[in-house]
């Protein structure tokens, strides 16, 4: 990113952004700006973002396909969604070796929303990621 790139700290949870504001101010870092977003819709600019990062938010959500849907909405064209979540099958012994039905739940969470998986990174103890864009139309 470098200090010409810009960031958006986006939550729900308006004393977590204090937090981050706050540790801003302290390490003297100017280029990260805070939102309150919504449970539907993280309020986003439009167009504005090349890369948005989820962390073990979509097995939590429950308006999944509302939510991503307005998150696309403020991702550049070319921009990026990568989603990093957990995994059972990595942390439940009795889910080793067994098709997980969290993953196929993510997925179709992924593609509902006009997203397709470019890429898959296995290497995390306990999550997998997801990179994703924008399903082409056509």
């Amino acid at each position: 990113m470098g200090s010409s790139g810009r960031v958006i700290a986006e939550d729900i949870d308006a004393r977590a952004l204090e937090a981050v504001r706050g540790r801003c101010a302290q390490e003297k870092v100017s280029n990260v700006s805070v939102l309150v977003g919504g449970t539907e819709d993280p309020k986003l600019p439009a167009g504005a973002v090349d890369l948005a990062l989820m962390v073990n938010v979509l097995t939590s959500m429950e308006i999944t396909r509302a939510f991503l849907g307005n998150l696309a909405k403020g991702l550049k064209p070319e921009g990026r969604l990568v989603i990093i979540d957990w995994n059972p099958a990595k942390y439940i012994p009795e889910m080793a070796g067994r098709e997980d039905p969290a993953l196929r739940w993510t997925l179709r969470q992924i593609y509902d929303a006009d997203f397709e998986v470019a890429k898959i990174l296995d290497f995390l103890p306990a999550q997998t990621i997801w990179v994703c864009k924008r399903r082409e139309r056509g």
